[in-house]
């Protein structure tokens, strides 16, 4: 069979693409990276660009005449308060996570003349989203609805769908996370991406959700959602019986969301913007300075605010 990954340069993706390779397939990788296995053809391209699937696609068609299975594993998170967060980033992100596989799936039904077998990784986040990273979640929750809906519009055809939700998985992923940090110490996000990578750390490895994919590709009939073992099939349902609030409530513990201490407004303030105090350009005197100061310890703290704000102004121009 002729065989398209994206994202199989590494994790999930690539450990599938070297399994399918070695059974006999042609396996093409569409990544920015090389795969750099034997046997597994690289169509370099970024997915952070609206046309680069279109065009790989249509690269890979031309190659092999038609495709017979297609299998999206690319993706990343980003880590961070909301706020914090640029508009480019959440423009990547929703197009890598999401666009480009709503466009792969577009695509493939193309080259595949309607008849073939799609499978896409979405996420346990999908439902179960997580703290300070709503975009990622958003993302793989959209991915999941899609397929869905799609699942439904190709019920009666050749065309076989099917979303992969996988919880935690040891891989590369945890130290490709982007993760953005305000001006302002946030203890709540340091816990969470820790437990997070923990659980990610200590999830599966790449070759079990690869042999599930596999296992999907080889099945008669996929279904149009899946999980990558009975854990978390186990979890999203007690997910749908309980009420959202105590969900959400055990997603916090489990993260280790805190509510946040009290600060009086001056400390904040000062946190977040020190006072810019100038004492060399005030036009005083030696004598009118050491009167304004006449407890040095004053003076000390004046100093420690103006070198604090001359810190803060030399981060802001980096």
């Amino acid at each position: 069979m002729n065989i398209v990954i994206t994202g199989a340069s590494s994790g999930i993706g690539l450990r599938t693409a070297e399994k399918l390779s070695a059974a006999g397939h042609t396996v093409y990788n569409v990544s920015r990276n090389s795969a750099n296995t034997a046997h597994v053809v690289d169509v370099l391209a970024d997915l952070a660009e609206p046309d680069a699937i279109p065009r790989a696609v249509e690269t890979i068609s031309e190659q092999c005449g038609r495709i017979d299975v297609g299998i999206y594993c690319a993706g990343y998170a980003i880590a961070g308060a909301v706020k914090d967060v640029l508009d480019e980033d959440v423009e990547r992100i929703t197009q890598v996570n999401y666009l480009s596989a709503a466009a792969f799936i577009r695509s493939m039904e193309r080259a595949m003349h309607k008849r073939g077998k799609l499978i896409v990784l979405s996420s346990l986040a999908a439902y179960f989203p997580l703290p300070y990273e709503p975009y990622y979640s958003a993302t793989k929750a959209a991915l999941l609805a899609y397929c869905r809906s799609i699942g439904q519009e190709w019920k009666h055809t050749s065309m076989q769908l099917c979303c992969l939700t996988p919880g935690g998985v040891s891989t590369p992923f945890s130290r490709h996370r982007e993760k953005v940090y305000g001006r302002t110490e946030n203890s709540n996000l340091d816990a969470a991406i820790s437990a997070i990578t923990d659980i990610e750390q200590g999830g599966k490895l790449a070759d079990d959700v690869a042999d599930k994919l596999i296992a999907l590709v080889n099945k008669t009939k996929m279904p149009v959602t899946a999980t990558a073992g009975i854990g978390e099939t186990m979890l999203i349902g007690l997910g749908k019986m309980m009420p959202r609030r105590m969900a959400d409530a055990l997603i916090a513990a489990k993260f280790n969301q805190r509510k946040p201490k009290l600060v009086k407004a001056e400390e904040t303030k000062l946190k977040e913007r020190p006072q810019i105090i100038d004492l060399t350009e005030s036009g005083e005197t030696d004598e009118e300075k050491a009167s304004a100061y006449p407890d040095q310890s004053a003076r000390q703290a004046e100093l420690g605010a103006r070198q604090k704000a001359e810190e803060y102004r030399a981060s802001d121009r980096q």
